[in-house]
């Protein structure tokens, strides 16, 4: 309600100002993959100073953002980690002006502290005994997953290949497989598991193992055989902060949004 403030002006018996309630910031709700849990925190502040918003997020597996917003959730940005959960929402007829990589990322293998000892080199996570974490299938980190597997035993355990290294990778990826004791619904729950010592290792994403450096150890896997996972952002087309949301998606591609993505160590498309 406008408050009404009288003032006494010399020659005047009255005069009238009305004071407009200040306007609340405008709400934007972003599904976000639970792997940009920690640089969304820092994009949201700058983009909430700079546009006089409101975010909320909403983190969880790129694949159930998607059959979440599929099935009606309110949502206005969708931020997935790879295109086949943004094409799911985009074949719904979801998504307002198509969709734009705005980060890429690598994938890491991450071992706890207490098991130092029996994973030291990606050949380990093949060794009997060693319990090894992964995120499912149908989320883009254990997809991703899988791809490096079948990438290292098609190279590295094939005499035929020019990167061939030796007979161990020759049936790595059913060797690994075997030694998962449980796949994830999203990456962030591979890395706690891993961090308690209840896994020995995962596969997951490198910024993931960059915000656990001090309680994880790492091991790097080679570009030859590694993935570069693609981030797409989507404006979901049932949204009532178009306009909102297109600033938002702006934002990510910015220098500024992009510097901040970079430190996190994400990498620019």
């Amino acid at each position: 309600m406008a408050v009404v403030v009288i003032l006494l002006v010399v020659g005047i018996p009255y005069a009238y100002f009305t004071l407009q309630p200040a306007k609340p910031p405008e709400q934007l709700t972003v599904f976000a993959a639970a792997s940009l849990t920690n640089v969304m925190q820092n994009i949201s502040v700058a983009f909430n100073a700079k546009y006089d918003a409101n975010i909320t997020f909403n983190f969880a597996g790129s694949g159930t953002l998607a059959t979440q917003i599929t099935e009606g959730f309110p949502c206005d940005v969708f931020l997935s980690a790879a295109p086949t959960q943004m094409n799911q929402v985009a074949n719904a007829s979801l998504l307002y002006n198509g969709s734009a990589i705005f980060a890429k990322n690598s994938l890491i293998v991450i071992v706890a502290k207490s098991s130092a000892s029996k994973v030291s080199s990606i050949s380990d996570l093949a060794a009997s005994g060693v319990r090894v974490e992964l995120e499912a299938s149908s989320v883009p980190a254990g997809a991703y997953a899988l791809t490096i597997l079948n990438n290292i035993q098609s190279t590295w355990g094939n005499s035929s290949s020019p990167s061939y290294v030796g007979s161990q990778y020759t049936n790595f990826s059913k060797a690994v497989l075997a030694n998962v004791i449980s796949y994830d619904t999203d990456v962030e729950s591979t890395v706690t598991k891993v961090v308690t010592g209840t896994a020995d290792a995962g596969i997951v994403y490198k910024t993931d193992a960059i915000a656990q450096a001090a309680n994880i150890n790492f091991i790097t896997i080679p570009n030859s055989v590694n993935v570069m996972a693609q981030y797409p952002v989507g404006i979901v087309s049932t949204s009532h902060h178009l306009k909102l949301a297109q600033e938002f998606s702006n934002f990510l591609l910015s220098s500024q949004g992009q510097q901040i993505l970079n430190n996190f160590g994400f990498v620019s498309p």
